[in-house]
């Protein structure tokens, strides 16, 4: 197992970083998403996500799994 935070953890991005999804490709791994949502104090493990290996179809779906946490520190 090898766990990365591809949105990155020192500064604030607006681009998520894709080495994570061409590692999965490469590897033949699925993805297995966790988010972190510290405005309900929850964390949820999604199901795994076969890549398949057209980054600008997958990036949008893998980003919209997302699109309901809050962060520590969200972008205003």
């Amino acid at each position: 197992m090898l766990a990365l935070a591809p949105e990155g953890t020192r500064s604030r991005v607006t681009d998520w970083r894709t080495g994570f999804y061409h590692m999965a490709v490469k590897a033949g791994v699925p993805i297995v998403m966790i988010g972190m949502d510290f405005a309900c104090r929850e964390i949820k493990i999604m199901e795994p996500f076969n890549p398949g290996g057209n980054i600008d179809d997958d990036m949008p779906y893998i980003q919209q799994q997302f699109r309901d946490f809050t962060g520590k520190k969200p972008l205003s």
